[in-house]
Formats: structure tokens, sequence, C-alpha cells
């Protein structure tokens, strides 16, 4: 195993990554993972929420974004859902965790898509503030500015929206889709 990969397919099984057409992909570059094998569909094929969006040519669309080194080890990039395309490069929301907000204003953030008038798609970061603290354009440049000496440009939100609260499950866990809903997400 290689440190910081998943591995590769055990025999039996087969697993390709792809571009949106279903083209395979280059070694190192991210696309979707497609799995085949004999228990592959073990609970798939009877639940009735599963449509045919989820198998493709035999196989099963994951949902998942991968990519393969050269040496064949297939590393987790997360999942299509929660990654977007910005400037042609893939970016895992992951990577925008609350510590890199870092600010002491900034008590809770979140990071979804969103597509502008000429169909580019960009991010945009929904922030909730610490205490009394009042959004501004000046502390949206501060915070942006923070998170750029910490990832590559690309990876920098375009946008900083400040709000009193995220939408979440019971769970606690962060309802994106109602954030993409307010930023004319794609």
């Amino acid at each position: 195993m290689q440190a910081g990969s998943c591995g590769f397919p055990v025999p039996g099984y087969e697993a390709k990554i792809v571009d949106d057409n279903g083209e395979s992909v280059r070694d190192g570059e991210i696309g979707n993972l497609w799995v085949r094998g004999a228990s592959a569909f073990c609970g798939v094929l009877a639940d009735p929420r599963i449509d045919g969006t989820h198998e493709t040519r035999g196989l099963i669309v994951t949902g998942d974004k991968f990519f393969c080194d050269s040496n064949g080890y297939f590393h987790y990039c997360g999942r299509a859902d929660d990654m977007l395309k910005v400037a042609g490069m893939w970016v895992s929301r992951w990577r925008w965790r609350t510590r890199y907000w870092g600010t002491p204003h900034v008590a809770e953030a979140a990071v979804v898509g969103a597509t502008d008038e000429r169909g580019l798609a960009h991010s945009v970061a929904h922030i909730v503030l610490r205490g009394n603290v009042q959004g501004s354009e000046e502390l949206a440049a501060e915070i942006c500015e923070h998170v750029k000496a910490r990832l590559v440009s690309y990876k920098v939100p375009r946008e900083v929206r400040f709000c009193s609260e995220l939408p979440k499950t019971v769970t606690g866990k962060i309802q994106r889709f109602k954030l993409r809903g307010t930023s004319s997400d794609r």
C-alpha cells in the first residue's frame, strides 16, 4: 500500500476513472470512479431510490472523484457532489475547513459553487461571524487574504456572503444544497 492512497482494485473487480463523458482520464488526472465486481450491485438494484444514473455500461457510478497515479494506486479526492471545478481544476470542499478561515471573527464557514454570467464556475463562501461582528467588504477581503496565504489562488472563494447561521440537518451536517440555491449555483 502506498501512503495516502486507497490502494488498487482487488482481483475480480474493475475500477476505472473517467471524465464526464465516460472517457478514461490520464494518470494523475481527477475523474469519476466507476466500478464493477461480483458484489458491486448487492443491495443496489433492489433499492427503489437508485435510478439508472448509478449504472453505466455495467459499471456502478460511485459518485466519488479519484485519480490514479502512475503506479496504479487510486487516490480519493472527494464526493462528486462535494467538489467543484474552478479555473479548470477540481477543488474539494474539505480543503476549506474552518481552520483555513483562521481569523478570530469566523465562527463557521461553508463553500459552494456558483456560476457567473459567463457560465464560469467559482466558489462562494457563506460565513457565520462570532459575537456581534458585522460583515463588511473589508472583512470579506481580510478573510480572503488569510485564506489566500494558505491555499493556491484558484481555491480562494471569489465571493463571501455573511449569514447568521448555516442550514443544517438535525445531526448537524451542513445542507449545502440550500446554500447553493442562494448562490446562483449550477
